[in-house]
C-alpha cells in the first residue's frame, strides 16, 4: 500500500473512531426498543393511540400513520410544520417522477430535484431542532449547578451527629433532595424528600420546598409542626398534581435522640452497631395532598455506632437489565459492610451499588440517601502548657 493510501485509511479509520465513539451495542439495541417505545409513547401522548402497544402499530401501520404524522407535526413550530409537510411532499412526488420516467430519460432523473429538496428540507429541520435541544440542555446544565449549589456538600459534624447526603438525578435536573440545617438551639434538622414526577417541574418544587424549610428553621419548629406549616404552604403554592414525600429528623447530638415524622417516604434504615436493624415506618401522608392532613411524630435513639440511612424509591426501584429491583434486600445486603464506616462513605457506597444494580444503564429515578450516624462524644484535648 503507497504512503497516499495509507494515510487515507488512518484518517478514514480515525473518524470512524470518532464517529462511533462510546458507542455500545446496548446503546444501539436500545434505540430500537426502549427509545424507539417511548418515543411512540410522547408523540402518542393524548390520542386514541395513546395505550397501543408496539405489536398492534406494527399490525395496522396505515391506520395509525396519520394520526402519529399529526401528533409529531403539532409538537413542531408553525413554520418548521410546514417546512416538513412540503419536504414530505416533495419526497412523495420525487417517488412518483422516479418510478415513472418520461420515455428515454434515464431512471430517477425527473424527480432528483424534489427528492434532494426533501432531503435537505429535512436536514434542515433535524439541525434546528438540534440547536433547539443542545440550547435547552446548556440551560439544563446551568440549572443543575444551581440546583447542586443548593445542596449541603461535604459531612456536617456537629457533636456527635454526622451527616452525609448524596443525590444523583435521573435527568439532568430532579425532583428528590435533602438538607442538613443546624439549628441554633444545637439541634440538627435533616431532611429528605421527593417530588412526585422528574425533571424540571419537580427540580423547581424541590427548589420552592427548600427556600420554605430554611425560612422556618428559625421557628424551631418540631418535626411535626414543620411537617404541618409546610403541608400548608405546599396546598397553597404548589400544582395538586404535585406533591412530596419526605422524612424529616431532628437530631439532638447531646443524647442521640431523633424526633422524626415520616411523610410518606420509604421507611428509613436504622442499623444498630450490633447489626441489627430497624425500619421507620410512615406517621403521615405524603405533603401537599390534603389540608387535612395530620402528622405524628415519633422517637428513636441513636447509640454510638448506630447508623440512620433514609433514601428515595429510586434506591429500592432501580432495576437490573434483567428486571430484578433493588428493593430493601439490596440495602439489607449492604448493611452488613456499614461496621466502623463514615456517614460520607456509606451514601457512597449504597448509590455505587444502585449504579451497579442497574449495570449503569439509564435510571428510570432520581437516587438519594441520607445518612446520619452517632459517633462518639470525643472532648477536644487539653491546651498545651506555655513555656
Amino acid at each position: 500500500m503507497s504512503r497516499r493510501k495509507r494515510a487515507i485509511a488512518d484518517r478514514a479509520r480515525a473518524f470512524i473512531d470518532d464517529y462511533t465513539r462510546d458507542l455500545t451495542a446496548r446503546d444501539l439495541q436500545r434505540v430500537f426498543t426502549r427509545e424507539t417505545r417511548d418515543m411512540v409513547s410522547f408523540f402518542t401522548q393524548g390520542t386514541s393511540q395513546a395505550e397501543a402497544t408496539q405489536k398492534e402499530l406494527l399490525r395496522h401501520p396505515f391506520r395509525n400513520a396519520r394520526q402519529f404524522f399529526l401528533a409529531f407535526a403539532m409538537r413542531l413550530t408553525a413554520a418548521r410544520r410546514m417546512l416538513y409537510a412540503g419536504a414530505i411532499v416533495l419526497f412523495v412526488l420525487g417517488l412518483v417522477d422516479g418510478l415513472s420516467p418520461d420515455p428515454g430519460e434515464p431512471l430517477w432523473d425527473n424527480g432528483l430535484v424534489k427528492l434532494l429538496l426533501a432531503f435537505g428540507l429535512i436536514h434542515l429541520i433535524l439541525l434546528l431542532e438540534v440547536a433547539d435541544r443542545l440550547t435547552l440542555k446548556h440551560e439544563l446544565n446551568v440549572a443543575r449547578d444551581i440546583q447542586r449549589a443548593m445542596l449541603p456538600a461535604g459531612t456536617l459534624t456537629v457533636g456527635t451527629v454526622e451527616a452525609h447526603g448524596e443525590t444523583q438525578p435521573a435527568n439532568t435536573v430532579g425532583g428528590d433532595f435533602y438538607d442538613i440545617l443546624p439549628r441554633a438551639d444545637g439541634h440538627v434538622l435533616v431532611i429528605l424528600g421527593d417530588v412526585a414526577g422528574k425533571g424540571t417541574p419537580a427540580a423547581l418544587l424541590m427548589a420552592l420546598f427548600l427556600a420554605m424549610t430554611r425560612t422556618l428553621l428559625d421557628e424551631a419548629l418540631p418535626p411535626a409542626g414543620l411537617a404541618l406549616r409546610l403541608n400548608e404552604q405546599l396546598m397553597r403554592h404548589s400544582p395538586r398534581s404535585r406533591f412530596i414525600t419526605a422524612f424529616i429528623g431532628l437530631f439532638d447530638p447531646r443524647s442521640g435522640e431523633v424526633r422524626y415524622v415520616n411523610a410518606g417516604q420509604n421507611p428509613p434504615m436504622v442499623r444498630r452497631a450490633s447489626g441489627r436493624l430497624e425500619w421507620l415506618a410512615p406517621t403521615g401522608m405524603a405533603l401537599g395532598l390534603s389540608r387535612k392532613a395530620s402528622y405524628d411524630q415519633a422517637t428513636i435513639t441513636l447509640s454510638d455506632g448506630d447508623v440512620l440511612l433514609a433514601y428515595s424509591d429510586g434506591i429500592t426501584e432501580a432495576e437490573s437489565p434483567n428486571g430484578a429491583s433493588f428493593e430493601e434486600e439490596g440495602l439489607r445486603v449492604l448493611a452488613d459492610q456499614m461496621d466502623g464506616m463514615r456517614a460520607g462513605d456509606i451514601a457512597r457506597v449504597v448509590i455505587d451499588a444502585v449504579k451497579t444494580h442497574t449495570d449503569d444503564s439509564t435510571l428510570f429515578d432520581d437516587l438519594t440517601v441520607l445518612v446520619c450516624r452517632r459517633v462518639p462524644d470525643v472532648p477536644p484535648p487539653p491546651p498545651l502548657p506555655i513555656g
